[in-house]
Order: C-alpha cells, then structure tokens, then sequence
C-alpha cells in the first residue's frame, strides 16, 4: 500500500509535496514517541517504502538525517528489549526500512 501511495506522489511532486510532508512527520514521530509496536511498526513499513522518494521530495540531505534517526532508533528498540521478550515483528519491520535507507545513502 504504501510503495502505491509513493510512487503516486513522485509522479507529480509539487502536487503532493505537502501530503509526502504529513506522511513522512508522521512516521519520524512514531520513531521518537513512545506509541504501540503495532503503530511504529506501520511507520516502519511506510518510511521504508518512502524511502526512494525523500530525495526527490527533500533533496539527498535528507537521507542522511533520516539514517541517522533510524539507527537511534534501532539502537534504543534494541536495548529496550533486552530485559524482555524481543518483538520479533517490529524488528523485521526495523530492519527491512533500515536496509531501504542504506542502499539509498
């Protein structure tokens, strides 16, 4: 669902410039706010899939920022989940759009 909506924004960027802003604040929130597996797993997906978009709609040094967020993150669900049980889900989901932004970077 989400790879269809962005590449229904890169087809007319400054049509869409302002819903790609609302997309992509809304997953970077769900990366710093302490919100469900379920819901940061969704802007996991979604900020993979817009991945190959953000340069065109924020120019490459957007890439880098959004990188470097995502290993925050990755670094704290990490280390939040070891005293318990390891969200297997939201891990596969962390690493799938962790491994979009690395081949963009």
């Amino acid at each position: 669902m989400f790879a269809i909506i962005a590449d229904g924004f890169a087809a007319d960027v400054p049509k869409h410039k302002k819903q790609f802003n609302r997309f992509l604040k809304e997953f970077l929130t769900c990366l710093t706010d302490k919100l469900s597996d379920d819901k940061a797993s969704i802007a996991l997906a979604g900020l993979g899939n817009f991945a190959a978009i953000v340069p065109v709609f924020m120019g490459a040094d957007a890439l880098p920022k959004i990188h470097a967020r995502l290993l925050k993150y990755g670094d704290d669900l990490v280390a939040i989940r070891e005293g318990i049980k390891l969200k297997w889900m939201l891990l596969c989901r962390y690493t799938t759009c962790y491994g979009r932004f690395v081949q963009k970077v």
